[in-house]
């Protein structure tokens, strides 16, 4: 017998309290719970010998889809969301265009909302997908809320994190960002600077981002103390 696959939606009438269980409501169940197997995993069903659905990337190069605990996610596909080119090791650059204000312009600042009722050792796991041509880099994560004075989001007072950008070539790689602060139940707005850890006079470095992710993750932001919103799911 052929493992069955299907979208099934169950009426309320079906599911009401004290009714009898009936063999049409479990078969449903069964089936949507293979249809998303096949979905998520991008293989076969279990007890199946062929897959029905198909999974596909949602980022570059492959990449998990949207998840609860979500704060922020940008893919630009094989067009980077942002690209630099210094001509000094020194000279600082920020994201000018990453997000828009209140008045709808643009703006050197991300705007995403993050859950309350986290404590401290609390900060943002994400993941972005860039290149480094003829250099290294290092990116800087800076959370500046309110009046963009740096806030405290949590009791260690982190309010940057620095992260080194091995040179990676034209085809470019992933890679983890870990910790990226935030301010709990608070629109955050974060600056996002980059700079070039070495200059060839005859090789001029460029840094081009792909695609980033963050997320408020169990076991690396913090539970919330209230409310908690995150269901265990990781990106890999």
């Amino acid at each position: 017998m052929a493992t069955s696959k299907a979208i099934t939606v169950l009426a309320v009438d079906d599911v009401e309290r004290r009714d009898p269980i009936i063999e049409k409501n479990l078969q449903g169940a069964a089936e949507m719970m293979n249809l998303i197997y096949e979905v998520v995993f991008d293989a076969t069903a279990p007890g199946d010998s062929g897959q029905t659905y198909i999974g596909h990337d949602h980022a570059t190069r492959g990449g998990a889809p949207l998840h609860r605990g979500n704060n922020w996610s940008e893919d630009g596909g094989q067009s980077p969301l942002w690209s630099y080119t210094p001509t000094l090791a020194t000279q600082e650059m920020v994201w000018e265009h990453i997000g828009v204000d209140d008045l709808g312009r643009n703006s050197t600042k991300a705007y995403y909302y993050c859950s309350p009722g986290f404590t401290g050792n609390s900060y943002l796991d994400g993941w972005i997908f860039y290149s480094a041509v003829q250099s290294g880099f290092e990116i800087s994560f800076q959370e500046a809320s309110g009046d963009g004075l740096f806030y405290a989001p949590n009791d260690n007072a982190l309010t940057a994190s620095t992260f080194k950008l091995p040179k990676t070539g034209e085809t470019g790689q992933w890679l983890s960002i870990y910790p990226v602060p935030f301010v709990p139940g608070a629109w955050n707005q974060l600056s996002i600077y980059a700079r070039a850890t070495s200059i060839d006079i005859d090789n001029t470095p460029t840094l081009k981002l792909f695609s980033i992710t963050l997320s408020e993750v169990p076991g690396r932001t913090g539970l919330p103390a209230a409310n908690p919103r995150l269901d265990g799911t990781v990106i890999v």
